[in-house]
């Protein structure tokens, strides 16, 4: 007969299948360390007066990690900011979102300020901006897609209409003329 410690392929499997499970276990066991103080997103932190500082210069200030957020390492510490209100920073400090977009227009979209960016005022906010935009799609592409490979739906697949895409590859663009109504739908926008 066999021997209990002779390898098998279904005891291989199973012995494998134990350690995945008991090294599974023992990591989720190990306690999660908490985010340094020093890294505690902007809306966690009480930091030093501003109101005196002057706009558009580096300002150090002392700030002071909020009671109820859990991080390690000293809750207070030093941090260096350019003194400015939230809506005149940089674009690339904030991410904003507006519901009613056409490539091309101006829109009222809502703002909000990335974790890590100190600044003056609120950290959401309204602000007028243009939309290069086609449905959450870059415009730009679509249209060059549109030009260039549209015969074949790359538009369309782009721009995660995957069925229209497939139908209008196989049909050619619908023989081009397809293609040219998708070219006219993406250069004002519609798409």
């Amino acid at each position: 007969g066999q021997h209990f410690f002779m390898r098998t392929p279904e005891r291989s499997f199973l012995a494998q299948l134990i350690f995945l499970v008991l090294l599974t276990t023992v990591g989720a066991l190990q306690p999660v360390l908490p985010l340094p103080c020093f890294q505690a997103p902007s809306a966690k932190l009480r930091c030093g007066d501003w109101d005196d500082c002057q706009i558009g210069s580096l300002v150090d200030t002392s700030c002071q990690v909020l009671p109820e957020f859990r991080c390690s390492g000293p809750r207070v510490f030093n941090r260096t900011f350019s003194c400015m209100y939230c809506f005149l920073t940089h674009p690339s400090n904030y991410t904003c979102a507006s519901e009613e977009c056409q490539s091309g227009s101006q829109v009222f979209a809502t703002c909000k300020m990335n974790e890590a960016v100190l600044c003056l005022g609120n950290r959401e906010f309204p602000k007028r901006v243009t939309c290069n935009f086609t449905t959450g799609y870059n415009w730009s592409t679509a249209f060059i897609l549109s030009i260039l490979l549209g015969g074949f739906g790359v538009d369309r697949f782009y721009l995660g209409h995957t069925g229209w895409a497939v139908f209008k590859l196989v049909s050619f663009g619908g023989l081009g003329v397809w293609t040219f109504i998708d070219f006219v739908l993406i250069a004002i926008g519609y798409l």
